[in-house]
């Protein structure tokens, strides 16, 4: 036996990576997030969509200028998409840019590394508690589940045996015996491999004791991360859960859970700096601008079904506008204010 030309971890990387398929796309290279991005409800894996360049969308009658749909790069449920080619419905729409995702997972790693150094005696402990109170769950969980299939197959060993005397008696026909005594066999043999496969999980979380030790090894081997390349994700990232968007507040809420590898959703104990007099303030302004855009909408569409109830065609509607200063104002400030994405690491 010779030492391994790659460590363990190495290792079962590369074979994560090798068990994802990633199609090369018009953009002539695949998302390394394939394969790590699922839905939350559903738990399928989310497809990538990707637009690279700009495309016609709309072109106003009116006025002849054409209006070019933005390049777009975004995860979708997988549920919904292959329903939705069978004209069936299943899930909900439900997505998530590319961009926004890659923003998360680097602020995730960046915070997670510098508390890891800053901290690693903290980190380890932290780790170790979670990791014991996840084991007493799930082993407690899969010990039972084992003590139940031991039952069932002495209750099958016992049913073989009456089956066999009734067999032996007359009773019961060859035929039938051997009916009934194959689907004992298989039915214990299911239930056993039931059983070998839970144990094997209890073992490797009551063998699990280097977790912490692998993250902080990883974490060491980058001084910095200035930027999100695929070897950093495959490294660092398990998986990545996505919930539905809430837009109940006016605003696109997102919540989404970020699986870092050995460690899982791991949060750093830090304290969120309270937003200013001033951010409060323009934030109140953009939600007062963005309430004002939503009844303008709503009533140039009831205008629009009026209209059309009553015979106006729809190209001789005028072009719905806001007021300049209002355009203005909204456009300033939606670059400034991104929307809040709740995040869980």
């Amino acid at each position: 036996m010779h030492e391994g030309i790659v460590d363990s971890d190495t290792w079962e990387t590369a074979q994560k990576c090798r068990k994802t398929i990633r199609r090369i796309d018009s953009l002539g290279k695949a998302n390394p997030l394939t394969g790590k991005m699922f839905y939350a409800d559903c738990g399928a894996r989310m497809y990538n969509h990707r637009k690279p360049n700009s495309t016609p969308h709309y072109t106003n009658p009116n006025t002849g200028k054409t209006y070019m749909r933005s390049p777009s790069d975004v995860y979708s449920c997988s549920t919904f998409d292959n329903a939705k080619q069978k004209f069936a419905k299943s899930c909900t729409l439900h997505h998530i840019s590319t961009k926004a995702v890659r923003e998360l997972l680097l602020d995730t790693i960046r915070r997670v590394s510098v508390y890891v150094r800053n901290n690693e005696e903290e980190f380890i402990q932290r780790v170790r508690e979670a990791s014991i109170i996840q084991q007493d769950k799930i082993v407690k969980s899969h010990k039972k589940q084992i003590a139940k299939n031991t039952k069932h197959i002495a209750e099958l060993d016992l049913l073989f045996r009456k089956t066999y005397e009734d067999n032996a008696m007359g009773r019961l026909s060859d035929e039938r015996f051997q009916q009934l005594s194959d689907g004992f066999e298989v039915e214990q043999w299911r239930l056993k491999q039931h059983n070998d496969e839970l144990q094997i999980e209890i073992d490797n979380y009551e063998a699990d004791s280097v977790k912490a030790d692998s993250f902080i090894s990883l974490v060491k081997k980058y001084t910095d991360f200035p930027e999100l390349s695929a070897v950093i994700i495959n490294e660092f990232t398990d998986r990545i859960l996505v919930y539905e968007a809430d837009k109940s507040s006016g605003k696109r809420v997102q919540r989404v859970d970020i699986y870092l590898n050995f460690i899982g959703a791991f949060d750093v104990p830090i304290e969120e700096p309270k937003p200013t007099a001033e951010e409060l303030e323009a934030e109140r302004k953009l939600d007062e601008l963005r309430a004002k855009r939503r009844v303008y909408n709503n009533r140039y569409i009831s205008n629009v079904k009026h209209r059309v109830e009553n015979g106006v065609l729809l190209q001789d509607l005028p072009t719905p506008q806001l007021d300049p200063q209002q355009q203005k104002n909204l456009q300033n400030k939606e670059q400034k204010t991104k929307a809040p994405t709740e995040r869980t690491k």
